[in-house]
């Protein structure tokens, strides 16, 4: 079962990609059923809560690219990702989902003229965990490179103090 949630969420991505709006509905739902199944056959499954983390992150990615509020699904992704590391706190994908999940959340923030401070701070306190925990996973780098690129974006558009570049 987590082998098909898996499978589904790697469709999902491939339909982003293809801008292919139909399959990539059909993959979200069949993914959120296959981890649903995977978590009735084993509640505390860390796998199966960062699975559905990162299906609901992928969604909210998809919901920001329509310009539509992606809150409702970050939520569900940090809610997720914190789960997995509930039931295992060594997982370097699920605090890699988390960061995305909050790097996400504050894009939109940014878009919409919010602040977004505080989940840039979450974003990378979550990459890095996943650093501390095995610095050789490049993607958690990349990730944290883009929370200091937006920081300091943001921090440039609002004439802010801490600016690094005067």
């Amino acid at each position: 079962m987590r082998g098909e949630c898996h499978r589904y969420s790697r469709i999902m991505e491939v339909a982003i990609i293809n801008s292919e709006k139909d399959l990539y509905q059909t993959a979200y739902q069949e993914a959120l059923s296959a981890c649903d199944k995977a978590l009735i056959a084993n509640p505390e499954s860390a796998t199966a809560y960062r699975k559905k983390s990162r299906v609901f992150w992928r969604r909210g990615e998809e919901i920001i690219s329509t310009n539509q509020d992606p809150t409702e699904y970050l939520d569900k992704a940090i809610e997720m990702g914190q789960k997995a590391i509930f039931y295992n706190d060594k997982d370097i994908y699920a605090y890699n989902n988390l960061g995305n999940a909050y790097l996400k959340k504050a894009t939109y923030q940014q878009k919409i003229d919010l602040d977004p401070e505080e989940n840039l701070s979450l974003a990378a306190e979550n990459y890095l965990k996943a650093i501390e925990l095995n610095p050789n996973f490049a993607f958690t780098y990349n990730g944290l490179g883009l929370v200091y690129w937006r920081r300091g974006a943001y921090l440039i558009e609002n004439d802010k103090d801490g600016c690094p570049f005067g």
